[in-house]
């Protein structure tokens, strides 16, 4: 979740017709009046050590570089990811972290979000037509259960060689079932951040200042990415779980911002608010680690469980 997604080379789009276009168009035609600055694409090249984000994501209220890369805008073609397209950049030093997993907190994450996926969801990935862009697969670890691998859980590196009999028995049980829902999903994919976190973001007050950590962009059904926000929204010093009733607000939010869910997909987004605590509730397992997404875990499962129909 920390590594930095790096430019590799001058890319395979013309920026006249990648996704920064399409936000140019969307902006000229009066359709983005939240967007705070869009950065100017051209065919400049950054250098390896920046970190770049697709344009059309770029424009929402800010969002940000990591700390480190080069200052200043940068725009180009390259790969963010395994996206190929246009990208910008913004150097967005400051802000401050919003902590709290109460409602009204909620509630304000929710918002962004909700903005974000709009203002992506013109952006055809994996298709033939002009400014197509590759989809950024496989998504991360963390809400990869869609994984073609024996037993529950994706093949994590970082956890090669450990003891899996560490691992909770609910927790497992949890997997199985939430595994079982979601691969029975044919949704519509879109765009969107998979780590939407308290410190991946930045505020100046209630106002939205930058976001960070864009490696961690997924090509997941909709629901499935507000349901991981509404779960991990509160994150910071350690990965945790939103209580339920903070999560149930953070998708009343969305949807009021974004559009209505149906049934399947508010069990799909409350299977997902689940399934990302059980990686980390698991990683705390194996790890020996405080057991602060276990001990949630431990007192959410059968309610977020019940809620997703699993």
């Amino acid at each position: 979740m920390t590594a930095q997604a790096l430019v590799r080379g001058s890319g395979e789009r013309d920026a006249e017709t990648g996704a920064g276009h399409q936000l140019e168009r969307r902006q000229k035609e009066g359709l983005l009046p939240e967007v705070a600055q869009v950065v100017g694409l051209a065919s400049t090249s950054a250098p390896p050590t920046a970190t770049a984000v697709p344009a059309a994501i770029t424009a929402v209220s800010g969002c940000g570089r990591m700390p480190g890369t080069v200052p200043g805008s940068r725009p180009g073609r390259g790969r963010i990811g395994q996206v190929a397209g246009s990208f910008a950049e913004e150097w967005r030093p400051g802000g401050e972290m919003r902590l709290g997993d109460d409602p009204a907190t909620a509630r304000l994450f929710a918002a962004p979000l909700a903005r974000l996926v709009d203002l992506v969801a013109d952006i055809e990935v994996g298709g033939q037509e002009p400014g197509a862009v590759e989809p950024p697969l496989p998504n991360p670890e963390w809400t990869r259960w869609d994984h073609d691998e024996p037993g529950v859980w994706p093949r994590i590196p970082y956890l090669d060689g450990h003891d899996e009999s560490r691992v909770p028995e609910f927790v497992v049980e949890a997997g199985e079932r939430l595994r079982d829902r979601l691969s029975g999903i044919y949704l519509p994919r879109v765009l969107g951040h998979a780590d939407w976190e308290s410190q991946n973001i930045r505020w100046h007050g209630d106002t939205l200042w930058a976001v960070h950590d864009w490696d961690s962009l997924a090509w997941l059904p909709e629901a499935a990415i507000a349901g991981a926000a509404a779960g991990a929204f509160a994150s910071h010093a350690e990965p945790t779980l939103a209580p339920i009733a903070s999560s149930a607000a953070f998708l009343e939010a969305y949807q009021a911002a974004r559009r209505p869910f149906t049934a399947e997909e508010i069990e799909v987004a409350w299977a997902a608010s689940l399934w990302l605590a059980l990686h980390n509730a698991r990683a705390e397992a194996l790890r020996g680690s405080k057991p602060i997404a276990l001990n949630a875990v431990a007192s959410q499962a059968l309610d977020r469980l019940r809620l997703a129909g699993a």
